[in-house]
């Protein structure tokens, strides 16, 4: 009776075995790589709308507190507080040598000198995911460009020299849609005639897949006032321009407000479309060096 007592107890003292951990992760799964083809700026539509996000999250209206008093705009399917006032500059800014940024942004993307490219791990399906992860990256080479003008899909491409990918997190995909915030980007830009990098931070980078491998989305964030003036003081651009942004973009920022409560940064959204991609290996220092880098081929 004893020995019976003495093996009950022993067998209760024992733990449970913990349950066994769910093996997949948000890396687990197929690779996609998109190449953005062509970059404008969001404009309003007809009805006076702009497709954008709320950056600051504060639907913002004339003199409240949350956007300096700069009143917020609405999206075309009607949510409020959209932080996109860089569009109400471009009619002002197209009278001026800025008017052919578009175009040459566009000649920089298809020279492969702005690549913008994002990559997708962890992808169970184009229209449907609970859990992936996207990065952010920075390319190189002359891409191929089609009879449209824009990037040949199914390409391959290097990042960057010295780009450190940035790593947007963890994202879902619904309806063919992800979308990825809180990080900050350098935005390959050219701007009143001079190639240069701008900040955007806290950004927001929403892609929709589409069936055939294109997408198309936005990317917007906060651009520093200081930023912008200092690429217009350094680069000799006419003073009179200068004085222009001042009296235009101070009296609009609605981004990140100092302890003056003066906001320091101006919104802007970028609506793009793009094709799908590779990137190429790095081969391991191990490797030999006659072995040439291959393409992922992952693609959904």
């Amino acid at each position: 009776m004893r020995r019976l007592l003495t093996l009950f107890l022993f067998a209760c003292a024992v733990p449970e075995a913990p349950p066994a951990e769910d093996p997949r992760t948000c890396d687990a799964g197929a690779e996609k790589i998109g190449v953005v083809t062509s970059v404008v700026f969001a404009r309003p539509d007809e009805n006076g709308h702009i497709a954008g996000f709320d950056l600051d999250h504060d639907a913002t209206g004339f003199g409240g507190t949350g956007g300096c008093g700069v009143t917020d705009d609405v999206s075309p399917d009607g949510v409020a507080g959209i932080d996109s006032v860089f569009a109400r500059l471009l009619p002002a800014l197209e009278l001026t040598e800025a008017q052919a940024v578009e175009e040459i942004m566009q000649e920089l993307i298809n020279s492969g000198h702005v690549l913008i490219l994002w990559d997708m791990h962890g992808l169970d399906g184009l229209s449907s995911d609970s859990c992936a992860t996207v990065e952010l990256l920075r390319g190189q080479d002359a891409p191929f460009i089609g009879g449209r003008g824009f990037i040949n899909p199914g390409q391959t491409f290097d990042v960057l020299a010295g780009f450190t990918p940035i790593d947007a997190g963890e994202v879902t995909i619904q309806d063919g849609t992800f979308q990825a915030s809180g990080f900050d980007f350098d935005l390959p830009f050219s701007f009143l005639g001079t190639f240069v990098d701008f900040g955007m931070h806290d950004a927001v980078f929403q892609v929709t897949l589409q069936p055939d491998g294109t997408f198309n989305g936005m990317l917007a964030g906060g651009i520093s006032l200081e930023d912008v003036f200092r690429v217009a003081s350094e680069n000799n651009v006419d003073p009179a321009i200068v004085g222009l942004l001042q009296n235009l973009v101070v009296p609009i920022a609605d981004l990140a407000p100092d302890e003056s409560g003066k906001c320091t940064q101006i919104s802007v959204t970028l609506a793009f479309n793009g094709v799908s991609a590779f990137l190429y290996e790095t081969p391991a220092p191990e490797a030999d060096d006659s072995d040439s880098p291959t393409a992922l081929d992952t693609d959904l």
